[in-house]
């Protein structure tokens, strides 16, 4: 999400605005045999890169009782509130290009030794693509860095069968190269954002560049010539079953197809594998369509045990009650598809918050955007999530982000004299956790 709100052109008022009337769609995993998670099992407070480079400039993060100078110390400061699991993501290319350094396999090994030395599951994403994509693009992978994956020709002249069989290669191979650090691995997730395509097979980008300054979009017409022809303002007009139904007809099968051929060379790794994605924010507040896209991936042979989504309450003030909202996409996946959802990113504004020209930090009726604010929203939020059991856990994006335009966003304040200091949100998930068992209602 971060990458592409740092270069969004697209005007959110207008996908937020106009695709709310009629407009959206969303993401999903493969087939499962377990019981469904525990309401809020899985809490992805944890150490990420973003604070890499300050430890080593030698600051340092508190709660107010614990100090941490490392990374390590960090992810143990997040476990005492809850943090029970490592994220790491990871494009396809093993190349470091400017910013997109740390996405690649080389950086989701260093994670896995995070897990490893602080107890812990590592939870990958493997995006599918060279660098980075999410909502505003899907680029095409690079298998160059992988000898043993063969394409006859250029990945946008494929057919879908030969798509998937490299897929399934790459996820046996990054299977393999990740389980062989000894690291547990909890949940697989296979792509960011993906409700508008996967791994090149995608409507074209909003953000032209997301795959690099010289990416260029290439229609995958031997897949289906209705994907390249399809654009966000048009999409974004349809009313919701149209969305549904162009989206069942002509990209979610192919979605679901490809993250289905990752998850069989995963499991010829790692046979009893969970697997997991998610789709945006904007379908987080699209009940109709978040349904229908993982109704449509379930049908081409990948289904999750829960159901992730992007959700931040502040990236939009158009919509008026963004919570009740929410809570409708949750109870409608419940009921029609019988599974919870997971919130695979989330933020809550406590300050400014300014991205792509747009405004992030438009508060929720009664929750402000200031340090009790954030913290209010995440506690009801969980406790909600615990009492009527439809969240299956929450992941805080990069809540050690600070001294950034993320800042707004994250769990630390700015860093003082060196020091950066837990804002009230960091307590909040435990928080919610208790009064959920105490039975109190909000």
């Amino acid at each position: 999400m971060l990458d592409a709100c740092r270069s969004l052109a697209v005007d959110r008022r207008t996908m937020l605005g106009g695709g709310l009337g009629g407009a959206l769609l969303l993401s999903s995993g493969m087939s499962f045999s377990s019981p469904l998670p525990t309401p809020i099992s899985r809490i992805g407070l944890g150490a990420t890169s973003f604070s890499d480079q300050l430890f080593i400039e030698g600051f340092t993060f508190t709660d107010g009782k614990r100090e941490a100078r490392t990374t390590a110390e960090l992810q143990r400061l997040m476990m005492a509130h809850g943090g029970n699991e490592v994220f790491t993501r990871l494009g396809s290319s093993r190349m470091v290009v400017g910013q997109r350094r740390g996405r690649g396999i080389a950086a989701a090994l260093v994670r896995a030794a995070l897990a490893r030395s602080v107890n812990l599951p590592l939870n990958p994403e493997l995006l599918l693509c060279a660098h980075y994509g999410d909502m505003a693009g899907q680029p095409e992978p690079d298998f160059s860095g992988f000898p043993e994956i063969k394409l006859s020709r250029p990945w946008h002249e494929l057919a879908l069968a030969e798509m998937c069989e490299a897929m399934r290669i790459y996820g046996r191979l990054t299977a393999r190269e990740i389980l062989g650090t000894g690291v547990r691995v909890n949940v697989w997730d296979i792509g960011n954002e993906v409700e508008f395509g996967i791994a090149g097979v995608a409507i074209p980008p909003m953000v032209p560049t997301i795959g690099g300054a010289d990416w260029h979009y290439k229609a995958p017409d031997n897949v289906d010539p209705e994907i390249g022809k399809m654009s966000l303002g048009r999409f974004f007009g349809m009313a919701p079953p149209e969305q549904v139904a162009w989206g069942k007809a002509h990209l979610w099968p192919y979605v679901g197809r490809i993250m289905a051929a990752v998850a069989e060379g995963i499991r010829e790794v790692d046979p009893k594998a969970v697997f997991a994605t998610h789709a945006s924010a904007i379908a987080s507040l699209m009940p109709e369509v978040f349904v229908g896209f993982y109704e449509a991936v379930d049908a081409a042979g990948f289904r999750t045990r829960d159901l992730g989504v992007s959700y931040y309450p502040t990236n939009t003030k158009l919509i008026h009650d963004r919570f009740a909202l929410f809570k409708k996409t949750a109870s409608t996946a419940m009921q029609r598809l019988g599974r919870p959802v997971y919130i695979a990113e989330f933020g809550y504004a406590a300050g400014p918050v300014t991205y792509g020209g747009q405004n992030w930090a438009n508060p929720v009726d009664g929750y402000p955007c200031t340090p009790k604010g954030q913290a209010d929203f995440l506690r009801d939020l969980t406790e909600w999530g615990v009492r009527s059991g439809m969240l299956s856990g929450i992941r805080p994006w990069a809540p050690d982000f600070v001294g950034s335009t993320w800042q707004g966003m994250a769990l630390f304040e700015a860093p003082k004299d060196g020091v950066s200091l837990a804002r009230p949100a960091l307590f909040a998930i435990q928080e919610g956790k208790r009064l959920a068992r105490r039975g109190r209602r909000t």
